[in-house]
This record gives C-alpha cells, structure tokens and sequence, in this order.
C-alpha cells in the first residue's frame, strides 16, 4: 500500500532510534515540529528530485548544480547495472510504503529492483552526504525499508516464497572520502525476521513503553535538548565550570572527543528558539530576523556561455563558481551581474531587548 505523505511516526530515518529508545518518539511529540533541516539536508532532496528524474528519463532543468546531475548520472549508471546483473523484471523508483499492520510506520524506497526468474531482491539507498560514511551491513534503514518491500511483496503475489530469496542492500554514496557504491547481501528470511523485532518495539512504544535509553543513535535525535537522559549521560559528565588548564586531561579529552554531539546538541537548542519564535513571535528574549546565505545563478548555463572557462578560468573551480565567490574576486561585476542570481535568506535568531533576569553577557 502506498502513503501519500513523507513522514511517519515510525519511519525509516528514525529505525535505529526508534529501535534502542523507545521514548524518544514521545519526546519528540512533545517537542512539536521543529524544522531542523539543513543546508544540507535540502541539498539531499533536491538530489533525490535529480536523481529520480533522471532514473525516469526526464532531463532535469538547466539551472541545476552540474556536480549534482553528474552524480545522478552516476547513480542512473549503477541502477542500470544492476538492473541488467539480475534480470530484473520488477523496478521501482522513489516509491512509499506503508506497514499492513500499522498506518504510521512507513517509508519511502530510493529504487527497487526484483528478479523473479533469479529470485533476487535489490534495494538502493541513495546517500548525497560527503559527511559520514554510510554502511549498507546491517543497516537499520534499509533493513527496515526492504521489510516493508517484501511484505508488500509477499501480498501482491502470495504464491511466491521469498524467504529464500537473495536481498541486495545497496548504499550509493558518490562523495566523500570512501565515495561509490557498497552493498551487503543476505536472505528474504532475515529481513522478513527483522520486521518482526522490529514490530514488537513498535507495539512495545504503543503500549505505553517510554523509556529514555542514551547511546550513539542521539545524535541524530532533535529532542535532544529537552532530553533528561542524554543530559545525564553526555554533557553532565562534561562540562564544569572551570578554564580548560584546571580541567584533568582525561575531562579535556573526553570533552574533545564527543566536540561533535554537543556542536550538534547546541545547533538543536538554536532551532528549538526557532520553532518557538516562529510559533509565539519570540521566545527566551530572542526573535527571528533574517540572515542571508548561498548565492546561486539563475541560469548557470548562460553565465558558462558568456564566460567560458578558457577566457575566465578565475571563474571556475571544478566547476562554474557561486556569484559571491566571483564577485569577492572581481567587485567590479557586481553591478554586471545584477539580475542574474538569488540570494538564499533563512530565519537567524536576534536578541531583543529585553534580557532574562540572569542573563550573563560574556561577548565582551
């Protein structure tokens, strides 16, 4: 069956937290809708929009990033290929499942690809990040994504036991330092078995089970600023109230091992505020304003045409340059490209003038 929307309380981003705290889904729900997505978060979708494009045939408009369409090329490559390595007779793309047992557990699979004659099974995770290396062993995403394909599966033609199948879990991730293709194989069997575990925790949380489990799976969790048990066991141990030489080294270095959780527990402390200056005006003496981002060409390929790199080779890197980057180079074609790119603009918290009674300025 498919679901018309993008999100479930029980999705598939969410498996690995879901699986190991089953309170966060509450906590989450308390928080409300906190829009925490990223520069590059929205860069992931609109790769996913190129990429499912291009696997459909369309050509993607003239305006996008060309790093972005040689990557969703690449990705179209790879599909074939493996299209053509199982015979595939079944393919899918960009296609949403909900579960036959619950209405919010769902998800939405990059491309599927079924042979029905090789009795075999391929599940392709397109990942745009250069961040994090994603794995495709055990991956809770895919595990949990292929588990809803093969009960869908297993419906829509009942005469076919698929526990024996081979299930190709794919990971494309064309940037990065291990950039390319990875995969892990293993059977229907253990994918139709994992669905059930992971159904019991689903009816564990529905059943009222809420509780707060801390691990490495928080770091992706947004109810981390209002948590009591991530508190307790990353940052309480952490952060005392003294300079860094009275600190002992092994506080130094535990402080700087974990420098990533609390950056990313302060940024989910910044679009809390938002989330609340966007719903109450201002919340906590702050306010939302207006900040300015990335600059982006309305039509980069008009702009190649005129400035080619040959005669403007300053304006390019591996390919054509943003209009800031240009421009800090060259201030005298501000005025030239007027008209010719956007400015990106996104909510930035400002204090307003009125402070909380125990505010401590340390900007001085």
């Amino acid at each position: 069956m498919m679901i018309d929307s993008d999100h479930s309380t029980f999705g598939g981003s969410s498996a690995n937290q879901w699986r190991h705290c089953a309170g966060s889904i509450q906590l989450n729900k308390q928080m409300g809708n906190i829009n925490t997505e990223s520069e590059w978060s929205k860069e992931g979708t609109e790769a996913h929009k190129v990429a499912e494009m291009m696997l459909l045939g369309w050509t993607p408009p003239t305006s996008t990033d060309p790093d972005m369409v040689r990557h969703a090329k690449s990705y179209v490559a790879g599909i074939e290929n493996y299209k053509d390595m199982i015979d595939a007779t079944w393919v899918q793309a960009e296609t949403k499942y909900i579960s036959k047992r619950y209405e919010d557990v769902g998800g939405t699979i990059d491309a599927l690809m079924a042979s029905f004659r090789s009795r075999v099974l391929v599940i392709v995770d397109f990942k745009y990040g250069e961040g994090i290396t994603v794995s495709p062993v055990e991956n809770d995403q895919e595990l949990f994504y292929t588990g809803l394909a093969l009960e869908s599966l297993s419906e829509q033609f009942p005469e076919i036991d698929f526990s024996n199948w081979s299930v190709y879990l794919v990971i494309h991730q064309p940037r990065g330092i291990d950039a390319g293709w990875r995969q892990w194989v293993t059977t229907g069997k253990y994918v139709h078995d994992d669905l059930r575990r992971r159904y019991s925790y689903v009816e564990d949380i529905k059943q009222g089970k809420i509780d707060l489990v801390p691990g490495r799976h928080c770091r992706w969790c947004d109810a981390k600023a209002v948590c009591p048990a991530f508190y307790k066991e990353f940052l309480a141990p952490l952060i005392e109230a003294k300079p860094v030489p009275q600190l002992p080294q092994i506080e130094i270095y535990n402080l700087y091992k974990n420098k990533d959780l609390i950056s990313n527990y302060l940024k989910v402390i910044e679009e809390y505020i938002k989330s609340r200056c966007a719903a109450f005006g201002s919340f906590e003496s702050f306010m939302l304003g207006q900040g300015k981002g990335q600059t982006s060409w309305l039509n980069p390929v008009q702009v190649e045409a005129k400035y080619p790199q040959d005669k403007y080779p300053s304006f390019y890197k591996t390919s054509l340059k943003t209009p800031k980057q240009i421009i800090d180079l060259h201030k005298e074609l501000k005025e030239e490209f007027q008209g010719q790119y956007k400015q990106v603009t996104y909510p930035k918290l400002v204090s307003n003038t009125e402070k909380p009674e125990h505010y401590i300025d340390l900007s001085d």
